[in-house]
């Protein structure tokens, strides 16, 4: 989990990242973080979070990894 939360930060800290297929990529990420249960939700949280600002990049990955709403924090 440490290693997981320190990728993620960097990543969404990185505008950089953030380019055209950075969304099939973000699912992809949490599909292989599975092994890490529900617990990794509560890291993946603020980066959704961020993303509402952005309806259609939201969309794509929140739907891609399959969450209707951000859980509370």
């Amino acid at each position: 989990m440490p290693e997981l939360e320190q990728v993620l930060k960097e990543w969404n800290d990185n505008p950089q990242c953030w380019g055209r297929a950075m969304p099939g990529y973000v699912v992809e990420f949490y599909t292989l973080t599975s092994h890490l249960g529900d617990e990794r939700r509560i890291l993946w949280t603020p980066i959704l979070a961020d993303l509402r600002g952005d309806e259609r990049l939201y969309n794509l990955i929140a739907s891609g990894i399959g969450w209707t709403e951000i859980p509370a924090a």
